[in-house]
């Protein structure tokens, strides 16, 4: 009843929530909002590196499903079940913290492999004009969604994400 609470307000969020923005590419881009699960975390980082070095400014949104262990900082945001509601929505902070953010981003990039609702919420709030992700059950959350196989490992994930990224054009 919960997850079905979760994903019928996920769903209302899409509808009202049309993208904004002036950037609809990479190349144009100027910062890069990340979101993936924390067990990714060095490979994120290298990414993140590599948008770096392309002159791109990286932020983070992180998730765990376990509690904080030695977490670096970063500059962005990591959340955990803790910091849920008892329905399983992310507490209002998140929600301001991640809203401050994607607001000063011209993409925003999904990493996660698996369907967490909370990121899942999240993603639904953000006007950003282009939203990036793998294709996920229930929500077309995404502008531009790559279908890969659900045995992929993240750095195969990446590098489709990248290499489409960097072939559309506005």
């Amino acid at each position: 009843m919960i997850k079905s609470l979760i994903i019928k307000k996920t769903k209302s969020n899409l509808l009202q929530n049309k993208s904004t923005g002036k950037t609809s590419n990479l190349k144009d881009a100027g910062s890069v909002l990340l979101l993936f699960e924390n067990s990714d975390f060095n490979q994120v980082m290298e990414l993140a590196a590599t948008l770096e070095g392309e002159g791109k400014s990286c932020r983070y949104v992180v998730y765990s499903d376990v509690p904080r262990k030695n977490i670096p900082l970063i500059k962005g945001i990591f959340f955990t079940k803790r910091d849920l509601t008892f329905l399983g929505f992310p507490k209002s902070q998140i929600i301001q913290y991640f809203l401050q953010e994607a607001d000063r981003t011209d993409i925003l990039i999904d990493l996660s492999m698996h369907n967490y609702l909370p990121l899942s919420y999240l993603i639904s709030l953000s006007k950003v004009k282009l939203k990036v992700g793998i294709k996920k059950e229930g929500f077309d959350l995404f502008n531009f969604m790559v279908d890969v196989p659900k045995n992929m490992d993240f750095k195969f994930l990446s590098e489709q994400i990248m290499f489409y990224l960097r072939k559309l054009k506005s």
